[in-house]
């Protein structure tokens, strides 16, 4: 606790600071209030010394307030201690002039001494209110001996007392013990206070430090957390959850929760039907992501229930990676079987096709028969070009790595899908290289994976008005780095029921397709250690983003 305690002190000189401005407001306050008495003292009393008492407390209480004045406009300046016992011997002599005015032996305002101590033990403690005392006795003793002896005179007041001198030395003597007992007394109660100010400064000290301290933790931890109250209102949302859910504090907080992530039911959660609690949500932009989330009582300090707390995270890029292991299994398992279904298929297919030629050079053949034999050859060659296919989604095989400029690639890609029967009319193809990236590929390979892409995206748009971009950047998923071909067109989209099966073998929407130009490119794709990622864009259409593990030496 040793910096514990210099925290303590170093609050408790700022208290005392702080202090000291009130204790002067306060002395001022006083010092009117003292003045409004003096002035209800002098009424019925002889204009002459009137005169007089006004003069002297004028200049009394222009060194005075000239003194609080200096005081605070210097702000101490390094010399509080020396400022502060200044003032108590400041206080002493005022005090003494108002006793002074309203008949020194005879006034009855002697109990503003005590006042001068109490002040002093505020400001310095012991030593404080013992030096008050001290002062206080000495400015008081001075005063009656020098009245006593006829130096000093009160407006009002005889010339000398007409008292026996022992009798002046008792009430000295009485008054001067009541004053450094009041200080013993005050210096000890202003040491307890001073006390308990550092205790209670180390405190506050520690409470903001732990506040700090746990606000950095949920300001900075990953996930969301959201407080709500009974009533199922935010009363508290981190920035983090913000960020999450893309929402300004003002969107959430005082809101009902199902206002702020819509389709949530905390009570629902609660009594355990909630699945593996996790739950889709639509940012304002359109994004939809995955939260998973836990749920717990937030409690009082006597535990009692006073509302629930929200734990989420953004399971998007899990879910995401979890897809693509799903496929990538998927995949392999089915591209064994078709391997060894194609060797079986081909075989006999190649039979085939050999006797229908052998057939076909046979003269003596009518038109008919040689339009039959054309056929059987022509969907012998359709079916063995299918079975190449098959056989290259089922074991595709890298012929030759290396580095690739891929924006040349892409741009290369996209020339000949310009001049492609293939391109629909009115179609505009859309090329922008946000950064050169490059990526360790067998480029004849990742070609085939771009021209399957842009050739789907051509057959998605509206002839006359479609529009297909190929958009190449850097990005990072999961920690690491890739190079990123975005092929986006504005057609239909992809059907939700769609989606997850665009990765199949022979799954296909369109009319005539074979279903294997996506597995294929996909199959590519993840032996180069990337993955596709297939989304609908808020705006309309399909993006088709191919990530590719960036090389960073040929950037």
């Amino acid at each position: 606790m040793e910096g514990g305690q210099t925290r303590g002190v170093l609050l408790t000189g700022e208290q005392e600071r702080s202090g000291g401005g009130t204790l002067i407001l306060l002395r001022l306050v006083i010092v009117f209030a003292l003045i409004v008495s003096t002035a209800v003292f002098t009424i019925g009393a002889p204009s002459e010394g009137i005169v007089l008492l006004l003069k002297q407390l004028y200049y009394g209480v222009a060194l005075y307030l000239g003194f609080i004045l200096a005081r605070l406009f210097l702000k101490e300046k390094g010399h509080h201690v020396v400022f502060r016992v200044l003032q108590v011997f400041a206080d002493a002599a005022f005090v003494t002039l108002l006793v002074y005015i309203t008949g020194l032996y005879d006034s009855f305002f002697n109990f503003l001494y005590i006042i001068v101590i109490i002040l002093g033990s505020l400001e310095l403690y012991m030593s404080g209110g013992f030096a008050a005392g001290v002062a206080s006795s000495l400015f008081y003793t001075v005063s009656v001996i020098l009245q006593y002896r006829g130096a000093l005179s009160p407006p009002f007041a005889e010339t000398s007392l007409k008292i026996p001198f022992q009798e002046i030395l008792t009430h000295i003597l009485a008054n001067d013990f009541g004053f450094l007992l009041g200080g013993v007394l005050a210096g000890y109660l202003g040491n307890e206070l001073k006390k308990s100010r550092m205790q209670v400064a180390e405190r506050e000290t520690d409470i903001r430090v732990l506040e700090d301290f746990n606000r950095k933790i949920i300001e900075n931890i990953s996930s969301g957390i959201v407080a709500v109250d009974e009533r199922g209102r935010v009363t508290f949302i981190n920035r983090p959850g913000l960020d999450i859910l893309s929402i300004a504090p003002e969107a959430a907080v005082g809101r009902p929760i199902e206002d702020v992530i819509p389709g949530l039911d905390l009570g629902r959660i609660q009594n355990g039907r909630g699945g593996r609690n996790e739950h889709s949500f639509t940012r304002p932009d359109g994004t939809k992501i995955v939260l998973g989330f836990s749920l717990s009582s937030l409690r009082e300090s006597r535990g009692g229930p006073i509302g629930k707390i929200l734990i989420f995270q953004d399971l998007t890029r899990v879910k995401e990676m979890e897809e693509r292991v799903k496929i990538a299994d998927r995949l392999a398992v089915l591209g064994e079987l078709a391997s060894g279904l194609a060797h079986e298929i081909r075989n006999p297919l190649s039979s085939i096709a050999g006797s229908a030629q052998v057939l076909k050079e046979v003269g003596g053949k009518s038109e008919d028969e040689k339009i039959l034999l054309e056929i059987i050859e022509k969907e012998s060659r359709r079916l063995n070009n299918l079975i190449k296919d098959f056989l290259t989604f089922a074991r595709p095989e890298l012929n030759f790595r290396e580095s690739v400029d891929l924006s040349s690639l892409c741009e290369e890609v996209v020339r000949a899908v310009e001049f492609s029967e293939k391109k629909k009319e009115g179609v505009e193809v859309i090329f922008r290289v946000d950064e050169r990236v490059f990526a360790r590929a067998d480029e004849e390979k990742l070609k085939q994976v771009v021209w399957n892409l842009l050739l789907n995206a051509m057959e998605a748009v509206p002839a006359g008005a479609g529009i297909v971009s190929v958009l190449l950047d850097s990005t990072s998923e999961g920690g690491r780095k890739y190079a990123r071909i975005r092929i986006e067109d504005n057609g239909a989209g992809i059907p939700e029921d769609a989606m997850k099966r665009i990765y199949d073998p022979f799954f296909t929407t369109k009319d005539g397709g074979t279903g294997l130009g996506l597995s294929v490119s996909s199959r590519i794709v993840q032996l180069h250690g990337g993955f596709i990622k297939a989304e609908n864009n808020p705006s309309g259409g399909a993006v088709f983003s191919v990530y590719l593990p960036l090389e960073e030496a040929a950037v």
